[in-house]
């Protein structure tokens, strides 16, 4: 039986693919630096479980989500982790550090999937908390869940040829859900937004989606 892939079905599409799985790399490396935030630090400022020395995650996707917090979301001296790589890191490929460059310009938000076209990876999303409008990323997993109506929160990083999502996304609410319960989510992130407390915006928006998802976010898995 033919197990091989799909080829990318444009150049944007193969372009992403390179840069996800050198990026995928890049992530391992980087968790493997010293100056991480420790496990448990991350875990509780995200609202996930510690019990002694175990960290009681909900489902294999907090992993992930973990990892995005901890590389690019805990702010330690003023900067992010992958801020602080990329000024003190020697060994970072010229490729490594254009990754990273994208990531300094990523930027989070709540989204309304309008439209996914599984055929081209390609996935409509439009901003409900800021005012970037519709934006089009290439995900090829995300891309085959047909989900128009739908909320995600998500981190959206800009490369040249194409927007993709960190891949730590977080499902709000599934296409249909009543009005009410739509607006209160939506209520609920721009309070986070507004009044932060200690923590940065993003990082408020992150541990407050992580609540909601867990309340009312479909069961969905990706990259």
């Amino acid at each position: 039986m033919d197990t091989q892939a799909p080829a990318p079905p444009t150049e944007a599409a193969r372009q992403y693919l390179a840069i996800r799985k050198l990026s995928m790399a890049l992530t391992s490396k980087l968790i493997g630096m010293k100056g991480t935030v420790h496990p448990f630090t991350a875990a509780r400022a995200l609202g996930i479980p510690v019990h002694g020395k175990t960290i009681c995650f909900d489902g294999g996707w907090e992993l992930s989500l973990l990892t995005e917090y901890t590389l690019f979301h805990h702010v330690s001296k003023g900067k992010r982790f992958f801020q602080h790589a990329l000024v003190e890191a020697d060994d970072l490929s010229p490729v490594e550090r254009e990754i990273l460059m994208c990531h300094q310009k990523a930027f989070t938000s709540v989204f309304e999937i309008e439209e996914s076209r599984p055929d081209v990876w390609e996935v409509d999303l439009h901003d409900v908390l800021g005012e970037r409008g519709r934006v089009t990323v290439i995900d090829r997993n995300f891309s085959q869940f047909q989900m128009a109506g739908g909320l995600l929160y998500s981190r959206l990083i800009p490369h040249e040829q194409y927007t993709a999502t960190s891949g730590a996304g977080l499902p709000l609410l599934a296409p249909g859900t009543d009005k009410e319960t739509k607006e209160t989510v939506l209520r609920y992130c721009q309070q986070a937004i507004a009044n932060p407390g200690k923590r940065t915006r993003q990082q408020a928006l992150l541990y407050t989606c992580r609540k909601l998802h867990l309340q009312f976010g479909p069961e969905i898995q990706y990259e």
